[in-house]
């Protein structure tokens, strides 16, 4: 799985992945958002764009989760957007739907993001 930044305003950083969502391993760059976005990553407010994955398997998921209680706990927040089809069916399959924020388009995400009800 590829990450970048997409953009970084005053309130949001924008991130997009593509490929085959897997947890980060030792040969990606950046290796999570501690080295993409710096000091005090988990006390921002971060919208991940998912349109560009095509499957996600347990590992990326389980990180995920893992990236969702460290926001959770640092004051940040995190969204994930845009998923297709057949990703979304994977995150509902194994109940994480209801743990993660996800929504439908970037739109509705940021609207939450930024009214804080995630």
């Amino acid at each position: 799985m590829k990450m970048k930044i997409a953009s970084i305003e005053p309130n949001v950083v924008r991130l997009a992945v593509e490929g085959d969502a897997q947890a980060p391993g030792p040969d990606d760059q950046p290796r999570g958002l501690a080295d993409l976005l710096g000091e005090g990553w988990n006390a921002k407010r971060v919208l991940i764009d998912f349109s560009g994955v095509r499957m996600a398997g347990s590992a990326a998921i389980g990180w995920l989760l893992g990236l969702q209680r460290q926001f959770k706990q640092a004051g940040g927040r995190l969204a994930l957007h845009s998923m297709r089809p057949e990703v979304g069916r994977a995150f509902k399959l194994l109940k994480v739907d209801s743990v993660l924020n996800i929504f439908p388009e970037e739109h509705t995400a940021l609207a939450a993001l930024e009214a804080s009800n995630v």
